[in-house]
Formats: C-alpha cells, structure tokens, sequence
C-alpha cells in the first residue's frame, strides 16, 4: 500500500535507494482517510498574522487504500473543486489556485515533509506572500483508568520503568473507570535523526472533573517509535492539580488521573491505546494506573448525503469532532471512537437534515 509523503520511486534503480519506514505505517493508521494540518506562520514576530479568510487547517482526504495521492482538498471547510488544485507524488508538492467569493486571489505552495506528518511553503493573498508550516492536527483518545491492573513501577527517577501485562489476569477483571481521561497528542513533524521516531506534545483532560493539563514542552520528555511505543515522563514540576476527591464512588477511588510518567502501545491499527502511568509521586511510591482507551478516529470528517424515507437528499458535515447543520456545529454532538453520537436536535435542525431527535 502507497503512502502520503513517501517518495515515488521513478525507476529500479532509484526505488533500491529507498529504504521502508515504519513511521509511514503509524501515520497511515492514524489518519486513514484525512490528514488535517493545522496552518502556522512561520514567523510568529509581533503584528504578522494570517488574514482572517486564509485557511487555518488544510485537509486532505484519501479514497480506498492507495493514500500516495489525495482525493479532495478542503480548506477549512470549504472543498475545492479538484480543477484548481493538484498534488504531486514524485516530489510531495501540493498547489492550489482559485478566486474566492470575494473575488481574491488564493494560492498554496506546500511540500509534504516527515513521512507526511507536515507541510512547508507559502500561502499567497492576491500580492502578499505568507511563509507557513502545516503540522498534523491532535489525536485524542478517551481513555478509561483503573488501579487493581498489576501494573507496577520499578527503577529509581529518572529511569523508572512502568510494566503492565494485558494477559494478566488481574488486568481483565480490574475495576476500570471509563471515560476518565482525554489524552491528545499532536506530531511536531521533527523524525530524530536516525530513527523514525518523533517528537510528541502531549496534553490532558479529566474528563470527569473538566480540568485541562498541557505540560510545557522543555518540561516532558514525549516520543513515540515506529513501532507504536509511546513514553511520556514529565522531567521538571509536577502535573497540575486534579482534585476528585468530590466524585461520586466509584470515581473517587482515583486521586489524580494526570501522570509524572506514561507509557503505552498502540495496537488493532492504532484504533486503540494500552498501558500504565505512574501518578501522585515520580518514584516507586507513587500509583501505578492501568490505562486503555479509543481514538477520537479524525477521518470523520467532511460532508455526507443522507436520504430520508421519502428519497429526499440532505446534507450534514463534520468537522472539529462536531456534527454541523447549516454551517453551524451541534452542541450537543461529538465524535466518540469512530461514532458520531449527538442528541437534543432542535425540530429545524431535524427537518434540515430528516435526523431523528
């Protein structure tokens, strides 16, 4: 199977230089369908911003199993017609240029760069040229926790160690309190020189508390290999505060659900997340958490046609982990996993779209 990002080889010769990276199969699981870049400026010094009708997120979306070359490009979320733009395998270059509903000039340089996991080069607004970088937008995984799993650390900081056994009988009849943590990482689009690995920016939420941790990057040591191996280790401070002391049993049971440490593998084609993290202490005295979860799937995205039970045709979207109707997102809608749950449509977002309530 072709992948985004990756050189095309254009004879034997050349494709005998080209070695097979395991990171192309991690970002290949990760986003099957889209790849979402989040757009940032280059030069971040003061006064120089986008124009609020230049795209922040660029999404390419792939047909089937063949993900060398994209099939739709949405900017934001506007789809642009497959004439005005192109993609180029053999050297990664993505180009698009068209007038907006204003009558502007829009225009995109990029290249793909990393294995796919990030794009360089400009955006033009009618004569201004903007430098930009697209970097892979967040994964997030709703993660249940659990304490009674047999995980356990071993070691003294900084090279502690964390073990976990999903065959572990201990692990399969553990108390597990789901849906207790979000954890979002985002690709950097930096591979270590030498290895396929990359270079992570972890954050977190309770998701039972609502509070939010995003540690500082010089403060967390955050990779993840080719082969689906996450570690995470906060290296300086200690993880904000999350008190739970208030929820309701069996929640309570947990004091903390943000780690000093954490590690995990991503198994059943990076869908799902198992492992351990060390909590309320960075030694051997701390608790070790048994952790499982299932990725928020980015590749629900875009625009799908519904047919009610009278063959009419109607027209939802998704976008951000939101359904939208008429342009606007639902509140009360988000993806969990690789489901779009919502509830509560009010009776015009019902007829709009001939959804039950």
């Amino acid at each position: 199977m072709s992948s985004f990002g990756k050189p095309q080889a254009i004879s034997a010769k050349v494709a005998s230089t080209l070695h097979e990276q395991g990171h192309h199969k991690l970002l290949d699981d990760l986003h099957q369908g889209v790849r979402t870049f989040d757009v940032r400026l280059k030069d971040h010094r003061m006064g120089i911003a986008l124009p609020k009708h230049m795209p922040n997120q660029i999404s390419l979306f792939f047909d089937g199993r063949n993900r060398a070359e994209p099939t739709q490009l949405h900017l934001d979320n506007l789809p642009v017609p497959r004439n005005f733009w192109s993609y180029n395998a053999n050297n990664g270059v993505l180009s698009w240029h068209f007038k907006d509903g204003h009558g502007k000039t829009q225009s995109g340089h990029l290249t793909a760069l990393n294995g796919g996991s990030s794009l360089q080069g400009s955006l033009l607004d009618e004569d201004t040229q903007y430098g930009v970088q697209g970097v892979l937008a967040p994964i997030t995984y709703l993660c249940s926790v659990a304490s009674d799993t047999g995980a356990f650390v071993t070691g003294t900081p900084p090279a502690l160690q964390l073990h976990y056994d999903t065959n572990d009988d201990r692990w399969k009849s553990a108390n597990w309190i789901e849906k207790a943590l979000d954890f979002t990482y985002q690709i950097k689009g930096q591979v270590i020189v030498g290895q396929p690995t990359y270079n992570i920016v972890a954050s977190f939420k309770d998701e039972q508390t609502g509070t939010s941790w995003k540690p500082e990057d010089l403060t967390m040591l955050c990779v993840m290999d080719a082969n689906s191996n996450f570690t995470f280790h906060l290296n300086q401070g200690a993880p904000a505060a999350d008190d739970r002391s208030s929820l309701p049993a069996p929640q309570n049971s947990i004091k903390t659900v943000f780690p000093y440490m954490m590690q995990f593998h991503l198994e059943n084609a990076s869908m799902n997340l198992v492992g351990a993290m060390l909590t309320e202490s960075d030694s051997q005295l701390g608790t070790v958490l048994g952790v499982k979860g299932v990725f928020q799937n980015p590749s629900i995205k875009g625009y799908y046609g519904l047919t009610d039970d009278s063959g009419n045709e109607k027209l939802i979207s998704v976008h951000d982990g939101q359904l939208h109707i008429d342009h606007q997102p639902v509140a009360t809608s988000a993806v969990k996993g690789s489901q779009l749950l919502y509830h509560s449509l009010s009776d015009a977002q019902q007829k709009a779209t001939g959804l039950p309530a």
